[in-house]
């Protein structure tokens, strides 16, 4: 059965899998944590506790989306309770990641749907969320859930610029989520999301503008 759980040591071989399958192909768009180089339990728990983080890093809780009946890790998502200046800029409220040898089978927007439903219920309104310029299949997916696109800015992190689009989404007013599998795949696992449409995108991004303004660099956040 596909699911979403809190990370557990029964995928950490999956896990490993999937975060070689990202340094094969050079992955660039999300970043999983190398299993062999700290107990990631212990920093994920670090980080729901936001205790002894390193510099620019903030709360965060992280989920798994896996095949129980095969111990199969498929994805990550990490959702952010507030932003700093360097995730205001690149990364945003939630980040989500899905292992390349299972790309284009539909689960990186049922995994945004599944974030959005978490955020949902952690009260994180607006949200925030971005990709680079030219990830046209991401920046896809979240317009097909309702985000607003508020602007494209350049933004240079250790040396590397990127071109990312921002989006945001006022607030989430309900999801129906429902699980099922067929044949290897997840044919439904959460329906469209439907937004207030109560406040235009100029009332949306006018105070996000303000709060999450632009500078053209930022330090890694993510």
């Amino acid at each position: 059965m596909i699911k979403l759980i809190v990370p557990n040591e029964a995928y950490l071989q999956s896990y490993q899998e999937a975060y070689d399958e990202y340094l094969a192909h050079k992955v660039s768009t999300y970043s999983f944590t190398d299993p062999s180089s700290c107990d990631i339990f212990a920093k994920y728990q670090r980080y729901r506790e936001e205790r002894d983080l390193p510099p620019n890093r903030v709360w965060e809780d992280k989920y798994w989306l896996v095949d129980d009946e095969k111990q199969y890790f498929i994805g990550e998502i990490a959702i952010r309770h507030r932003l700093n200046d360097a995730l205001a800029q690149r990364g945003g409220h939630i980040g989500y990641g899905v292992r390349y040898s299972e790309w284009n089978r539909g689960y990186g927007t049922k995994m945004l749907a599944l974030a959005l439903e978490k955020a949902k219920g952690m009260r994180i309104s607006p949200v925030l969320i971005t990709c680079n310029d030219d990830n046209l299949a991401s920046a896809r997916v979240m317009e097909k859930y309702g985000f607003v696109l508020g602007d494209t800015i350049p933004v240079s992190i250790d040396g590397t610029d990127y071109l990312t689009r921002r989006y945001g989404v006022c607030s989430i007013c309900s999801i129906n989520a429902g699980i099922r599998t067929s044949s290897q795949r997840i044919s439904r696992i959460a329906a469209p999301v439907r937004f207030s449409s109560s406040r235009s995108a100029d009332e949306l991004w006018s105070p996000m503008r303000s709060r999450y303004k632009p500078t053209g660099s930022a330090a890694s956040a993510l």
